[in-house]
């Protein structure tokens, strides 16, 4: 997981590290969690405003089409 990490080189990747070497070192499986959910949160946060100004965009054409 972290290797996979390290590849896509994260601006929250030194910070991720550090916090797995201090803390998590003794419960691996809670570090393995975190830093899961740390790359689902980002992942659905990018997802989420492309589709909001996806929707936006789709607003306005339609505001643009009525007022012809």
């Amino acid at each position: 997981m972290l290797n996979e990490f390290k590849i896509k080189k994260h601006p929250v990747n030194t910070f991720l590290e550090e916090v797995y070497n201090k803390k998590m070192r003794n419960c691996w499986w809670f570090g393995e969690l975190f830093i899961s959910f740390v790359i689902n949160k980002l992942h659905f946060v990018k997802k989420g405003v492309l589709a909001r100004q996806k929707v936006f965009k789709n607003k306005r054409i339609i505001l643009i089409r009525k007022e012809d």
